[in-house]
């Protein structure tokens, strides 16, 4: 659903529309043009049991949360900057500043990575957030692939051609995956994925807790 745009006297109002998808905005006066705006989409791309909170400019996103490998589809926002926080019951919480410049489109993903708690000195697991901006839409079915791991890089194969990928460095699939996108990750498959239609197609790579890896596959079909 595209963003709509209403227009009101004497006052401002954003509201986020998770579940349909759309941001509503009414603004002041008959004769201005309407603000400018982009798009941004969430994931939750760690195996943190339990829901992580988010918020964006303090107005959640989803009241129930995001669990393991959840996400929303593109949401209209006004172009500007912007406050992500997001809060997990063991994880802690964090926040990032996101600028989200006319007609472009973001992906916010969080993920978790190992730590020491600074009182007990034990491991654990902190939720971090990662922004990135998606690349400008094309005709046809293109595919990118990134790792939010903890590891360096990670030796996977997409569509049987080995390649090692390093985090938070996108991989261009487009030649390998030609329509479809099989990854595997020490011989076990990660993600199976057919795009029926055009788009682009980001696969997110993360750790999971047995040494394994899990994806979420987040589609523009814009």
């Amino acid at each position: 659903m595209k963003p709509r745009i209403l227009f009101k006297r004497h006052f401002v109002v954003k509201l986020f529309l998770a579940t349909a998808g759309s941001v509503l905005v009414t603004t002041g006066g008959y004769s201005q043009a309407p603000p400018a705006q982009g798009a941004f989409r969430f994931a939750n791309a760690s195996a943190l049991p339990g829901k992580a909170l988010v918020t964006i400019d303090t107005a959640k996103l989803r009241p129930d949360g995001f669990g393991p490998g959840e996400n929303t589809g593109m949401i209209g926002i006004l172009a500007g900057a912007h406050r992500f926080n997001i809060t997990h019951p063991t994880a802690g919480k964090a926040d990032t500043n996101v600028l989200v410049q006319p007609n472009t489109f973001m992906t916010v993903i969080a993920f978790s990575k190992p730590a020491l708690d600074p009182l007990t000195r034990k491991p654990i697991e902190i939720i971090q957030l990662f922004a990135r901006a998606d690349p400008p839409r094309e005709k046809g079915k293109h595919f990118q692939v990134i790792s939010v791991s903890s590891r360096p890089s990670v030796d996977i194969t997409i569509n049987g051609q080995p390649m090692t990928l390093a985090s938070f460095r996108e991989l261009k699939a487009d030649d390998a995956a030609k329509g479809a996108l099989k990854i595997e990750f020490a011989g076990k498959s990660v993600l199976n994925f057919a795009a029926d239609e055009s788009g682009s197609f980001l696969a997110v790579l993360y750790d999971r807790s047995d040494g394994t890896m899990g994806a979420v596959l987040l589609p523009d079909y814009g």
